[in-house]
């Protein structure tokens, strides 16, 4: 078991604050001690533990949350799921993608814009404990890395709200 006493996040130097410069503007910041081993299985309990999913209302609109906010209102949607558990994966050194696809549930048979990630080639639904997804991809609209993730969550972030579901 890996012992992490600095849980480092990317975060704006004031929560929820709007951010100027990207560069110069996010900084380190501990935030919690956790114990998590080094599997991929570790990192999701730890999430699913310490925040509660929600779903997105799809008549409301949805903010992009830096993973430090997922933490401290220990909730998120999809999209939160996915920054975080990308953000404390890639910290233990567990390679990561972040997909944003439009999908079809499983049982109900609705359609909707869902994040998830992918490690290894295989798909993994961070707010399912198990992981495996409940769900069939009909199209996928984002396929980033780490980094782009991380450039695209300040963009998206400093865009404001963006359809809900996604």
């Amino acid at each position: 078991m890996l012992r992490l006493y600095s849980v480092l996040f990317f975060l704006p130097t004031l929560l929820c604050a709007q951010i100027v410069n990207p560069e110069s503007d996010l900084r380190f910041y501990i935030l919690e001690t956790a114990e998590i081993g080094p599997s991929v299985g570790s990192v999701l309990r730890y999430v699913t533990t310490h925040v509660t999913y929600w779903e997105a209302d799809p008549r409301a609109a949805s903010f992009w949350h830096y993973p430090v906010e997922t933490l401290t209102q220990k909730a998120g949607d999809c999209k939160d799921y996915t920054t975080l558990t990308m953000q404390i994966l890639h910290m233990l050194g567990i390679d990561s993608r972040f997909i944003g696809a439009e999908v079809t549930d499983t049982v109900s048979g609705k359609t909707f814009g869902h994040a998830f990630l992918s490690i290894g080639g295989r798909f993994i639904e961070p707010q399912n404990p198990s992981g495996t997804p409940g769900f069939k991809i009909k199209r996928i609209f984002w396929n980033w890395s780490y980094s782009e993730m991380r450039a695209n969550l300040v963009r998206l972030r400093n865009n404001g709200p963006v359809e809900t579901g996604y």
